[in-house]
Order: structure tokens, then sequence, then C-alpha cells
């Protein structure tokens, strides 16, 4: 089944490490885009649970946690879209759809902007507009048919809905994850010790698509993963571990699909 899937996102992993990665990735695109469908056709859907959350022992499987703690691609992409306030996106008989889920019992009053973000650093706005989440519903808030979408592979499609005292980002990359058009990025990481371990600081010369990061011999809880990076913006992740600094700039890795799609151009 995996090998189907990555046959059809168009990537064929030739080592342990594109392998692992490629397939979180993979399952955490597809479960994900059940998730938001589900939870967008609410009262239709009320709810949804996924297989499975976790293993208690070494061995390749649907898991979002790996027998040692570690979070998959998918557990980080569940906590965003089982938050009680969240975006979902998702592309369904040829339109795109942005939804607003609110699982909270009040109005929620916010500012929405839907735009196209290229890798070329253009950023194209589809729509702005002030919203208010109903309670305890799902709501759509913006449509578009796919004909009017620029070609796949050389863009972001990102929604974000700011309000007091929150923020939430959405994000949707359509087509297959061997179309990206992505370059080879220097990613710089400044660390900042801090109580319970520290903030990682990451920053990129080019767009960066769903940086994985993590530590090659110790179990470690990141605040965020799989991320996307953008030129001249800071993206902070919190990691909570016991190393001291040392043995956390020895340990500390990433990788993304641009070093992926860069090697096996």
């Amino acid at each position: 089944t995996i090998a189907a899937y990555l046959q059809r996102e168009g990537v064929e992993p030739v080592s342990v490490e594109e392998y692992i990665y490629l397939t979180q990735l993979i399952q955490a695109r597809g479960v994900g885009l059940g998730i938001a469908a589900q939870r967008a056709s609410r009262p239709r859907c009320m709810g949804s649970l996924y297989w499975q959350l976790n293993d208690c022992w070494p061995v390749t499987s649907w898991s979002s946690i790996d027998f040692a703690g570690n979070r998959k691609a998918l557990h980080y992409v569940a906590k965003e879209l089982y938050d009680t306030l969240a975006l979902a996106i998702f592309i369904n008989n040829n339109n795109l759809y942005v939804f607003a889920l609110n699982d909270t019992r009040n109005v929620i009053k916010g500012q929405v902007d839907i735009n196209i973000r290229f890798f070329d650093g253009n950023v194209k706005n589809l729509n702005s507009d002030a919203i208010k989440m109903t309670p305890l519903a799902s709501q759509e808030i913006f449509s578009l048919p796919v004909k009017f979408l620029p070609e796949a592979g050389n863009y972001i499609i990102e929604a974000i809905i700011k309000g007091q005292g929150f923020e939430r980002v959405s994000t949707f990359i359509p087509g297959k994850l061997s179309q990206l058009k992505l370059r080879n990025a220097h990613i710089t990481c400044k660390i900042e010790p801090t109580k319970g371990g520290y903030y990682l600081n990451f920053s990129a010369d080019q767009p960066v698509a769903w940086l994985q990061v993590y530590l090659s011999e110790t179990p470690a809880l990141f605040s965020k993963n799989y991320i996307h990076l953008w030129p001249g913006k800071q993206h902070r992740v919190f990691c909570q571990t016991s190393l001291d600094i040392q043995a956390l700039e020895k340990q500390l890795r990433y990788y993304s699909l641009n070093q992926y799609l860069t090697k096996n151009k």
C-alpha cells in the first residue's frame, strides 16, 4: 500500500532516510485530508478518529507516535486539524474550499486572509475579510474553481485567521510532491536555551517545504514540525529535552522535501 502511494506522488526513495521521511509525509497528507473533509462536513459528520495513535515496539505502521515517543508528521497535522479553532483546506469536485472550524460555544471574530504564496517570493491575495465563526459549527469561508488556480508546482495556498488572542494558519499544496519546483536551500538554526529545553530559530534563503526536525539518538518533543520556511521570516520551534546544548548541537538533524527533490532531479 505504501509503495502504491509513493508511486502516486511520483517519488521513489532510495535510502532509509528518504523512505522514512516520504512515507510520513504521504501519511500526513492523506489522513490529514480525510480529517479536514470530515470536520468541514459538520453536522453530517460530527467527529472522527484515526488509526493509529502509537506503537509499543519498533515497527513500520500507521501510528502517529513511534515506540520511542517520537511524533511523526501525522501527529502534528492531527494536532492542528483537531484544534477547537482550525482551518480546513482541500479540493473537492474541482473546487478549492476553505472552511473555518469552531468547536467552542462562542462566536469568534477575526480577520481571514487567503493567499497564494509563490516559491519565487510573490504573494497573491485571494480573499481578505472580517469573519464571525459560528459556535459549534463548520462554515465555508472561501471557494474557487480549480481552473482559476495557477498550474500546480510553484506555490502554497495559505489561509490565516487572526483575532483577539489567537492566530491559526493552515497550508495546502495542490498536485503531486514530485511536481514541486523547490530549490536547494541554505537553512540556518540558532539555538536559544529556555526553561525545559531550547528554542530552535530556523531561517532559510529559499522557500522550504515540510522541514522535519529530529534528534539522531534521543527522543524529543517539538512544539511543531514538518514546517514551511520562507526567506526573511524566522520560524521558532520549541524542543523539549534534558540534553545539554553541546549534545543537542551534535544530535540535531533536519531534512526537507527540497533536499529530496534537488538530489533526485
